[in-house]
This record gives structure tokens, C-alpha cells and sequence, in this order.
């Protein structure tokens, strides 16, 4: 049996926050890398790739694939350069196309409803992550006057009762409405 090609289970994996394939993509990769087909081979491969491009810093930890164990650490810096290098290298494109659609699409399809997040319609595209105390959004969007912005918001240690959500919302859509080369 012949596995999906790479960039649609990358697609897959980011509009529908698929743990699954996030989890056995790490695996291959170790695979790949010459490691086991394991968590631990899989993360030593990735944080090998992630160093050799640049884009892991000191303090960061990849546990598993699905961003699931409250042992991984990665910074906001980190997830913006990974996005700007995803818009500037033709195969990786698959990240940037996958990632949800504000308002529209996967995991941000019922979001950005209130009235400060209406410049985010259609126009965001971001990942969303939530843990127990941990909520992040990650993404891109094009600016009032058309500069692709990455951005990466993380909180940690949140209240349980607190949603932080709208707020990350607001922020994607305040660049989205942003004329910053102006």
C-alpha cells in the first residue's frame, strides 16, 4: 500500500491538527535520518534538521511529533523563522498551504468570530495549539499593504477557566490590518 504524498499529509496533518500523522511523520523521519522509528529517534533527527537550518535554540525540546507531552519546549522566535523559511522554500510550501484559514477553514474555521478579529477573515492562516495551561497560535497572514507577516503567540501556566483564544485572534488580526511598510 502506498502512502499519501508528503505535502498533502503535511496539509492534512496542520488544517486538521491531525496528532496521528504528526506523530508517525516524526517517526519516518528518525527512520529517514538513519535514528530509530521511535519518539526519541524521530526528535533527535528533527532537532538535527531544525539546527542545520538554523532554526533551534538553546532551551528548546521536541518530545513527540504531536506537540502533546507538556515536556516540549519551543520558542515564538523559532516558530516565525520556521514560517518565514516556509515562505521562501518552494518545497516547503505544503506548511504554508495547510495551515488553517481564519474563520474558514480546519481548526480556525470558527474562529475569529467577534467583531476586532473581522480583518483576520479569510486572510489568516495559523496554527492553533492548546494544552492544559498552554495556548498558542501560529501563522502568516498578508498586511493591509500586502507584506506577508509571520507571527507566533504563545501563553503558558494559564488559568484552566481562561480562553485565551480571542486575544490571539485579535492579534493576528490587528497585523492583518496593519500597513506596516507605510
Amino acid at each position: 500500500m502506498a502512502s499519501a504524498p508528503l505535502g498533502l499529509l503535511v496539509q492534512e496533518m496542520l488544517t486538521h491538527s491531525d496528532n496521528f500523522i504528526a506523530a508517525m511523520l516524526l517517526r519516518q523521519l528518525g527512520i529517514a535520518k538513519g535514528q530509530a522509528g521511535s519518539f526519541e529517534g524521530g526528535a533527535a533527527a528533527l532537532t538535527a534538521s531544525l539546527t542545520d537550518l538554523g532554526l533551534w535554540d538553546d532551551g528548546q525540546l521536541i518530545v513527540d511529533g504531536s506537540g502533546l507531552s507538556v515536556n516540549n519546549r519551543i520558542t515564538p522566535a523559532a516558530l516565525v523563522k520556521a514560517l518565514q523559511l516556509s515562505a521562501a522554500r518552494p518545497e516547503l510550501s505544503a506548511v504554508l498551504a495547510g495551515l488553517p484559514v481564519a474563520a474558514a477553514t480546519g481548526t480556525l474555521g470558527t474562529r475569529f468570530a467577534d467583531d476586532q478579529s473581522a480583518a483576520a477573515r479569510g486572510l489568516v492562516r495559523a496554527k492553533s495549539g492548546s494544552l492544559d495551561g498552554v495556548s498558542s497560535l501560529a501563522g502568516y497572514t498578508p498586511s493591509s499593504d500586502g507584506a506577508l507577516i509571520a507571527f507566533a503567540v504563545i501563553g503558558n501556566g494559564l488559568p484552566t477557566d481562561q480562553d485565551i483564544r480571542p486575544w490571539f485572534d485579535h492579534v493576528a488580526a490587528a497585523l492583518a490590518g496593519c500597513d506596516c511598510a507605510g
